[in-house]
C-alpha cells in the first residue's frame, strides 16, 4: 500500500493542482490553461464535456462557510482553517481561504511536499488526510449542493476515494513500520 502512494504522488498532484485550476478558473474566465487540466482529469474519469458544463454554469462558486450555519460555527471553522493553513507555512493570497480551489491547492502543496521531502512523507500523509477530511470533504460537498453538475460530483468521490486511501495505509500498521 505504501509503495501504491509513493509512485501515485505525481499522479495526485496533478490532480489536485488541476482541479484547483478548473474551479478558479470558473469563477476568474481564465480559460488559458483548462485543455491542459482537463488531460490531467482524464485519468480520474472527468471528461471535457463535464468540465465544459461546469465552467457554463452561472452560479458563483460557493465558499465552504455558507454550507455550515451558524455564524460561531463559521467563525470557529475559519479559524482553525487559517491555523491549519499557518502551521503548514501556507498563507492563500487573493482568495478565501475556505474557497475549494484554496484547498485543493493547498492540499497540492502537501502532496508536492512529499514528493520533495520523503523522510517527511507518514507526517505529510497524515496532515492530507485530517485536512481533507475535516475541512475539503465540506467545501466539495457544498461546491456539489450549490453547482450540481456531473463535474462536482465526480470531484467529490474521487476525493473521497483518495481519502479513504490514506486512511487505509495510515491504519496499516504493518506499511508504515516498513517505512521506519
Amino acid at each position: 500500500m505504501v509503495r501504491v502512494l509513493e509512485t501515485a504522488a505525481t499522479g495526485r498532484y496533478k490532480i489536485y493542482a488541476a482541479l484547483s485550476y478548473i474551479i478558479l478558473a470558473k469563477e476568474q474566465k481564465e480559460l488559458t490553461y483548462v485543455a491542459e487540466a482537463a488531460k490531467d482529469l482524464a485519468s480520474i474519469g472527468i471528461d471535457e464535456e463535464s468540465i465544459k458544463d461546469f465552467l457554463g454554469r452561472g452560479v458563483k462558486t460557493p465558499l465552504a462557510r455558507e454550507c455550515l450555519g451558524s455564524e460561531v460555527m463559521v467563525g470557529g471553522y475559519l479559524k482553525a482553517l487559517i491555523d491549519f493553513y499557518a502551521n503548514s507555512g501556507y498563507e492563500p493570497t487573493n482568495i478565501q481561504p475556505d474557497h475549494p480551489a484554496t484547498m485543493l491547492a493547498f492540499t497540492a502543496r502537501l502532496i508536492k511536499k512529499e514528493i520533495e521531502e520523503p523522510t517527511k512523507r507518514i507526517t505529510l500523509w497524515r496532515m492530507q488526510h485530517r485536512f481533507i477530511k475535516t475541512y475539503l470533504i465540506k467545501a466539495l460537498t457544498c461546491l456539489k449542493i450549490r453547482v450540481p453538475c456531473r463535474f462536482t460530483e465526480t470531484v467529490l468521490n474521487v476525493i473521497r476515494v483518495d481519502l479513504n486511501l490514506l486512511f487505509t495505509l495510515l491504519t496499516s500498521t504493518k506499511d508504515l513500520k516498513s517505512l521506519a
